[in-house]
């Protein structure tokens, strides 16, 4: 039985330990962040403060994003100084140097804000940074823009909005031959896809993003395709393709040095291996991605993981040490504000007293889970409102797309018919010609009737012929109107009758015996 004591000292206890544990990941990444610090000082009141500022705002962005929007911000205010200062208006290089820190200071707050989940002030940031770089005629910074912007409508649930940011971006990039980009792009519009449950549209783009990958030999645009791949079977529960491109890009994550994936991906295979009750397999991967993540100071992936292996003390019946994991996941996701792990969390502490008899804390927790699942609910709601949305679209355009395919075939076949009737056409004229030329010079010689037959049929073969010749032309006058065009028909045999008449008059007196 877990006692009161415990309960009521945990989170001072636990937030004692996120002050040591911070304290410690900072010291860890101090070298840069104190040479930042130093250039900061002794930088004039110049564009290079100004991308000092922004570097520091970055380096400290997932243990610190308070701190990074702050120094975002006094870079926004150093740079649009500049630009309005005296001596930028007399110098077009420092105005342009002032231009581009702007949009790499809304750049950097929109990214912060994201990771705050301040969405609409994400977007306007992202938005301020790209017309800025569109106006200076940077592509590859409105490329940048747009994939921030697609990432951020992505979170809100506009799959829409953020497939076509991904699209104009990659757009973009195939004009400048960015290859780098280019894959980034297309692993970005398979993770739209994914959540849109176009696995085979996903796993299509995945796999251009590897080949383009490969190619170039990025590895990290590899790295971080290779565990969308894995997050893709894993959701469908396919484990043992998730488990292979999971651990390819382990492999390659360790290897270029990006712990951040490194700590995600170790999390991920841990959850394959618990969800097939291979628990201390889990708990290898879990131990080795908390400590990963423990120095990064990524408290993200510290609660996700501290949850995990909470909820396998719990399976394991072993509730005092589930307990401890669940609480001090809970706890951490207060802090960084992730709502919905907390109700999670709380959803799991509530079942766990339920299994040990506490029914009181089980009943606590499960109105801290139902509160909290109802404060999140309409994001949630309207996510899934995007997801049917972005799903209905794609829809709609495969439709208009395959419309107008079938449309593009029924006017290539109009015009090879058209094409074939204009020729054979022609070829029955010129033999009918031929035919009367031969007959007027007095070769042959034939009875009334069989004149007024060979006239009819010339001139009607005439008729035909300019049917077909002007039908495209009818139709545009017309607008496909059947009664405009019977009236022009009209028209063109009105003209002929006469003519008709004259020749079948004139040729009689040549042709017949």
């Amino acid at each position: 039985m877990i006692t009161a004591h415990h309960f009521s000292t945990f989170p001072f206890l636990q937030r004692l330990m996120m002050i040591c544990i911070f304290l410690f990941s900072f010291v860890y990444g101090q070298t840069k962040v104190d040479s930042l610090l130093s250039l900061i000082k002794m930088d004039k009141e110049d564009t290079s403060k100004v991308n000092d500022l922004n570097l520091l705002a970055w380096e400290l962005m997932y243990s610190n994003p308070d701190t990074s929007i702050i120094m975002g911000m006094q870079a926004l205010e150093l740079a649009a100084k500049i630009l309005k200062s005296v001596t930028a208006d007399k110098d077009e290089g420092l105005k342009l140097k002032a231009k581009k820190g702007i949009a790499q200071s809304c750049n950097g707050l929109g990214v912060f804000f994201w990771l705050k989940g301040a969405y609409p002030v994400s977007i306007e940031y992202h938005l301020k940074a790209y017309q800025i770089r569109k106006n200076i005629g940077s592509k590859l910074g409105m490329s940048t823009s747009l994939n921030n912007l697609g990432l951020v409508y992505k979170s809100q649930g506009n799959f829409i909005a953020s497939l076509e940011c991904y699209q104009q971006s990659l757009q973009l990039c195939t004009e400048l031959g960015e290859f780098k980009l280019i894959a980034t792009d297309l692993a970005n519009i398979g993770s739209i896809y994914a959540e849109l449950g176009e696995n085979d549209k996903a796993l299509d783009f995945f796999q251009k993003s590897i080949l383009v990958g490969k190619k170039i030999n990025d590895k990290v645009v590899m790295a971080n395709t290779f565990s969308s791949i894995g997050n893709l079977y894993y959701y469908t529960n396919n484990y043992v393709f998730a488990r292979k491109y999971y651990s390819d890009g382990l492999k390659i994550a360790e290897e270029i040095g990006n712990y951040h994936l490194v700590a995600n991906i170790l999390c991920n295979l841990g959850s394959i291996e618990a969800s097939g009750e291979n628990f201390d397999a889990a708990m290898k991967y879990f131990d080795r991605g908390l400590e990963i993540a423990w120095d990064l100071g990524d408290f993200g992936i510290i609660a996700t993981i501290t949850g995990n292996i909470g909820i396998i003390y719990s399976d394991q019946g072993n509730f005092r040490e589930a307990e401890r994991y669940l609480l001090e996941s809970l706890e951490i996701s207060k802090e960084i504000g992730s709502l919905l792990d907390v109700s999670n969390l709380s959803q799991s502490l509530s079942e766990l007293y339920a299994k040990s008899g506490d029914f009181k804390l089980a009943y606590e927790y499960h109105v801290h889970y139902v509160t909290t699942n109802d404060s999140i609910f309409n994001d949630q709601k309207s996510k899934e409102i995007g997801r049917l949305e972005a799903q209905y679209e794609l829809e709609m355009q495969t439709r208009e797309q395959k419309l107008s395919e079938q449309e593009k075939l029924r006017f290539q076949i109009r015009q090879r018919t058209r094409k074939n009737l204009l020729q054979y056409s022609g070829i029955l004229i010129l033999l009918v010609l031929i035919t009367l030329v031969v007959i007027i010079f007095g070769y042959i010689k034939v009875s009334a009737r069989m004149a007024s037959a060979i006239t009819f049929f010339a001139f009607l073969l005439l008729f035909e012929f300019l049917l077909v010749l002007l039908d495209p032309y009818i139709d545009d006058w017309c607008n496909g109107e059947p009664a405009y065009k019977l009236f022009f028909i009209a028209i063109i045999a009105a003209l002929i009758f006469p003519i008709h008449g004259f020749f079948e008059r004139f040729l009689k007196k040549k042709m017949i015996k």
